[in-house]
C-alpha cells in the first residue's frame, strides 16, 4: 500500500533466477495476493480522511454506490472513527469499540451489502483514513501489462553505500512522508551511463535488506506510468559497502496509483532516464476504480 508505500515493496527471488522462467514465477508471486485479496488496492472504490480532533462517519446506506465515509456528522452510521491524535477509536453500534494505534493501525469490517470498510491510522500525519472496498470490482480488471521479457534488461550495476539520509516527499494524497536514501547505483543502459538514488522504507536501525530505484523514462505517460516506476533489489546478505548488484528491469513495477486513485504513492522521488526502458510493467489499459 502505501506504497508506499504506503506503497508494496516487491522483492527479487532469493534464488537470484534472472531467466525468463524466473521472471514468470516472480510475476505470479508478486500479483497473487493483489488478485485474490478482497481488500486489494484493485478493489478500493472510495477514500476519505480527517485530521487530529475530527471524526469520520460511515454512511448507513445499503446502496453499494452511496456507501462511503463522510466528514460531516450523521444521525445514524455504520461506523464512527474518532481521531484523538495518538489513537483512533472506532465505534460500531451494538459492538465493542476498537482502538487503532501506531502498533495496530488497521481494522476492517464486511458490511451487509458486501462492501468492506477499513479504517487506517496514520501515526506520522495523525490522520485517519477510511477506505471502501468492493470485492466484485476485480471482475472489471483488465490485467497487468508487461513488456516482453528481455535479456538486455538484466544488467550489472555498482552500488555505493552513502551515509543514511532522510528524504522528505509528498504523496499523491497530499501527505508529507520520509524515506531513507542509503546509497547510489551506477550502471550503463542502452549505451548511456546513469546514477540513481537507492531508497529504503524500513524503519529503525535494522540493516537494510533491499533498496529501491525510482525512475521514469522517455515513454512515461505514453507506454509507462508518468508517476514513475520502481525496481527493487533484495540484499539477503545485507547492504554491501561497495559492490556489484544485478538490476533486472523486467521486474520493474508501477506504483499502485497507476491502477487506483485511492493510494498514497510518492511524488518527486523519480529520476528521469534519458532512454526508453522497454521492460517491466506498462501503463494499464485503464484505472480500475472510477468513483
Amino acid at each position: 500500500m502505501f506504497l508506499v508505500l504506503v506503497f508494496s515493496l516487491i522483492f527479487q527471488a532469493t534464488a537470484e533466477d534472472f531467466s525468463k522462467s524466473g521472471w514468470l514465477k516472480w510475476k505470479d508471486e508478486t500479483y497473487k495476493e493483489h488478485l485474490e485479496s478482497p481488500t486489494s488496492f484493485l478493489n478500493a472504490v472510495s477514500l476519505a480522511s480527517h485530521r487530529n480532533g475530527k471524526t469520520l462517519y460511515l454512511s448507513p446506506s445499503s446502496d453499494v454506490l452511496t456507501t462511503k465515509w463522510e466528514k460531516s456528522r450523521l444521525p445514524g452510521y455504520h461506523i464512527r472513527a474518532v481521531n484523538k491524535g495518538g489513537k483512533v477509536t472506532l465505534t460500531r453500534p451494538g459492538k465493542k469499540d476498537v482502538t487503532l494505534t501506531a502498533d495496530s493501525r488497521r481494522f476492517h469490517w464486511t458490511l451487509k451489502n458486501g462492501l468492506i470498510a477499513e479504517a487506517v491510522f496514520a501515526a506520522t500525519s495523525k490522520k485517519v483514513w477510511g477506505y471502501i472496498y468492493n470485492p466484485q470490482q476485480i471482475k472489471k480488471f483488465t490485467g497487468f501489462r508487461f513488456y516482453p521479457f528481455s535479456d538486455k534488461a538484466v544488467l550489472k550495476a555498482k552500488f555505493k553505500k552513502t551515509k543514511k539520509k532522510m528524504i522528505s516527499y509528498k504523496t499523491v494524497q497530499g501527505d508529507r512522508r520520509k524515506v531513507s536514501k542509503i546509497g547510489e547505483v551506477s550502471f550503463k543502459y542502452k549505451g548511456k551511463s546513469f546514477n540513481l538514488s537507492a531508497y529504503n522504507w524500513q524503519k529503525g536501525d535494522e540493516e537494510p535488506n533491499y533498496f529501491a530505484l525510482i525512475f521514469s523514462d522517455t515513454k512515461a505517460g505514453k507506454e509507462t506510468y508518468a508517476g514513475g516506476r520502481e525496481v527493487v533489489v533484495k540484499l539477503p546478505q545485507g547492504l554491501p559497502a561497495n559492490g556489484e548488484v544485478t538490476l533486472d528491469f523486467n521486474r520493474t513495477t508501477n506504483f499502485y496509483c497507476a491502477h487506483s486513485p485511492f493510494w498514497h504513492c510518492p511524488t518527486g522521488l523519480q529520476q528521469k532516464m534519458s532512454v526508453s526502458v522497454d521492460a517491466g510493467e506498462m501503463l494499464p489499459l485503464k484505472k480500475i476504480a472510477k468513483r
